[in-house]
């Protein structure tokens, strides 16, 4: 690498490719095709750029879709209508990089997320605690969940979640503590939980037992503390 470049952590190569989705929110099914049907499989037009390594045209820029314009205005948006529909998981990330990079979600794009809400009930446990944990790593996530709370869409994963002025305040003293934060975090966001419902929610996202027991922990001490949330 040249003097004063930043090491690159991997390099991922991989044919052109092209995906299909049996049912919404399903995972797709893949196959070999060109640059542009790979681009378009891209959740978001900013992450559609690519650049020419061919001799011919190197360095030239790949943009079918109107990325580079959307990162110069910046703004989050979805290739086409059904994006959500194939796979609601984008909503998680959409938020997490809208408040990562002081982005905006487009217009239509909210407005699309509204109208896929319902597909949430079908995405498994597992990609959604996937998406959340991604969330927790980053350095601010409690932007993302209040904008993911205001969306609707943390409580269409479960009714009784939502993230306010409380839970941010928490996940900042959090940050600032000895504890494992993912843990931690998940404690937070589920403090407000009967028991009973932090059962259902750990039923919901698939948590193995060795965090599901601590949480059920928590909530159980909490519930015979009765501590509000203050």
């Amino acid at each position: 690498l040249p003097k004063g470049t930043a090491p690159i952590a991997h390099l991922d190569f991989t044919t052109a490719r092209t995906e299909f989705y049996a049912h919404p929110s399903a995972l797709p099914e893949v196959e070999t095709s060109s640059i542009k049907q790979d681009l378009r499989r891209r959740d978001f037009t900013i992450n559609t750029l690519a650049i020419c390594l061919d001799p011919e045209r190197y360095g030239q820029l790949l943009d079918p879709f109107g990325g580079e314009q959307d990162l110069q205005r910046g703004l989050v948006r979805v290739l086409h209508n059904l994006s959500f529909v194939e796979d609601p998981t984008r909503m998680l990330r959409a938020a997490r990089f809208e408040q990562r990079l002081n982005f905006q979600i487009e217009p239509r794009s909210e407005q699309l997320i509204a109208d896929a809400l319902d597909m949430i009930q079908r995405v498994s446990g597992e990609r959604l605690r996937h998406e959340l944990d991604l969330i927790f790593l980053e350095a601010e996530p409690e932007k993302a969940l209040a904008r993911l709370d205001q969306l609707g869409v943390l409580p269409a994963i479960f009714p009784t979640m939502h993230f306010g002025e409380w839970h941010a305040a928490k996940f900042r003293l959090a940050r600032e503590s000895d504890a494992p934060k993912p843990m931690a975090y998940w404690g937070l966001l589920a403090y407000a939980f009967a028991p009973s419902q932090g059962r259902e929610f750990g039923m919901r996202l698939k948590f193995a037992n060795d965090a599901a027991e601590p949480l059920s922990q928590l909530l159980a001490l909490r519930q015979e503390t009765l501590s509000p949330l203050a």
